[in-house]
């Protein structure tokens, strides 16, 4: 943290200086934020979309069976 601190501002923690750096470290803040989010849903499309396609396939075909028990008794 002292580190990020020196390297950020360098010796002036003027208010001016905390005002310039506020937009970059929000945008960081808020960049952390929707990767957290979004990360989960994009690992699961790409290494668990055939488990998912056949997840829906199998609620297809059930309801299809189904429907064509109902109408035919």
């Amino acid at each position: 943290m002292n580190g990020f601190l020196q390297q950020t501002f360098n010796g002036n923690y003027s208010v001016g200086m905390w005002l310039a750096n506020l937009i970059p470290c929000t945008m960081v803040f808020i960049a952390f934020i929707i990767n957290m989010l979004f990360i989960p849903s994009m690992t699961q499309m790409i290494f668990g979309g055939v488990a998912g396609l056949t997840g829906s396939m199998s609620k297809i075909v059930g309801g299809a069976v189904a429907a064509a028990v109902a109408g035919g008794a």
